[in-house]
């Protein structure tokens, strides 16, 4: 658990690996963050409310979450929130968020109930997919490597809408294999991370990976010059 107090004039910055414990043991009590966030992505914010074994719970506390540009004034309203027990998983709450410029996020956490327990903790991700590398692949595919935070174990990719073959999975890093272009589809395609489905949290880089289609021109071309 955080051993310092947030507010929203001063946020913790989100842990490395995207996940942490929280606790709001208090009447009023809210927990902050901030992050960096490139433009073009899509992140998602989960928090499942635990009991004292860490067990999720749907009757203790009901986290909701709320997100905002992180040069707004305290007390504006939020560019998205997400209600307390908003999920399908025991004790979830998710927010999913897109951006359309490079920026930095504040993240609130508060209990819907307001009243306040020492047993009303909760466990917190965000899935966030950064950015990727190389950023162009030949049309038949292959390796690649995506960072950002909150990947988990059980992840998935998608590279425009079709499964990649995951290699390695870390909580910064996942690597996996590229399918070869779809025909017919030129120019960029988006890179998906979905977590279990159960849980909503997806992260996407929009025209994350170019296909390069040089070769298959110039092979045409050279088919097109016998005849």
């Amino acid at each position: 658990f955080p051993t310092r107090r947030s507010s929203d004039l001063s946020p913790h910055l989100f842990p490395v690996s995207g996940m942490w414990a929280g606790r709001l043991s208090q009447v009023g009590q809210n927990d902050w963050f901030t992050f960096p966030v490139r433009s073009g992505r899509t992140f998602t914010v989960v928090t499942i409310a635990t009991d004292e074994a860490g067990v999720p719970t749907n009757t203790k506390a009901i986290p909701a979450l709320g997100v905002w540009d992180a040069f707004e004034p305290a007390g504006t309203s939020p560019a998205g929130a997400g209600a307390g027990l908003n999920g399908w998983a025991k004790g979830e709450s998710w927010l999913r968020v897109s951006t359309s410029a490079d920026d930095v996020i504040r993240m609130g956490i508060a209990d819907q109930r307001g009243d306040g327990r020492p047993d009303y903790s909760y466990s917190g991700w965000v899935l966030y997919a950064d950015t990727i590398s190389p950023l162009r692949l030949p049309a038949a595919g292959g390796p690649f490597v995506i960072h950002g935070m909150g990947f988990r174990m059980a992840d998935t990719v998608l590279v425009g809408g079709r499964p990649a073959v995951v290699t390695s999975i870390s909580p910064n890093q996942i690597t996996a294999i590229a399918p070869a272009a779809t025909p017919g589809v030129t120019g960029s395609v988006d890179v998906e991370v979905d977590d279990q489905p159960i849980y909503y949290a997806a992260a996407i880089i929009s025209g994350g990976i170019s296909y390069d289609r040089s070769e298959e021109r110039r092979v045409g071309k050279e088919c097109r010059s016998r005849w």
